[in-house]
């Protein structure tokens, strides 16, 4: 079955647009990016807690003693997100949501995403991964809450970026897309 790629762009960053963001950030996610394995977003929390109104805390003790930075003892940063994921039915919380900081890496970490959530993204299931080609995590901020949302493309096909998508000045590994540039879309 082809994707209508363009009805797909549309319909998403109406989506966004509704529940008030103006930014939204894209992640291609690895075939191990799903609920068992956290998902990488950079090598740093500088910039993306404070864009994504996350609340800072210490998190559990690091217990890596063999990396050049570890610090055994040392309690991990955490960036707490009022996270909620955008899908078929009505929106849903995603309350253990938050971003870990492994300083003796370095590197930000998405975790929870998908504990005590009633109806979570199938496509981050690591059962279900291999139902699907394609993934990108999309999310954005409206002040007060993230909202997160998972395009998957049928097994074995590919999704192109959104048109107006550019490089984020947050992680390498991160687009972004303004939506109040892209109007048109």
């Amino acid at each position: 079955m082809e994707i209508d790629e363009t009805e797909v762009w549309s319909t998403t960053i109406a989506l966004f647009r509704t529940r008030g963001v103006h930014r939204v950030f894209l992640k291609r996610l690895a075939h191990n990016d799903n609920d068992k394995n956290q998902i990488y977003l950079g090598p740093s929390l500088d910039g993306l807690a404070s864009t994504l109104g996350a609340r800072l805390g210490p998190g559990s003790a690091s217990e890596s003693a063999t990396k050049q930075r570890s610090a055994q003892g040392v309690a991990k940063p955490v960036a707490h997100l009022q996270w909620i994921w955008i899908g078929d039915g009505p929106d849903v919380l995603a309350p253990a949501a938050k971003l870990i900081y492994y300083f003796q890496y370095p590197e930000v970490r998405f975790s929870g995403f998908l504990s005590g959530c009633r109806n979570p993204p199938d496509a981050l299931r690591k059962r279900r991964v291999n139902d699907y080609g394609d993934r990108l995590l999309l999310f954005g901020s409206n002040g007060l809450s993230v909202f997160g949302m998972v395009i998957a493309a049928p097994p074995g096909e590919s999704l192109s970026d959104p048109p107006g998508a550019t490089s984020s000045e947050l992680s390498d590994c991160l687009l972004k897309l303004d939506l109040e540039r892209s109007r048109d879309t």
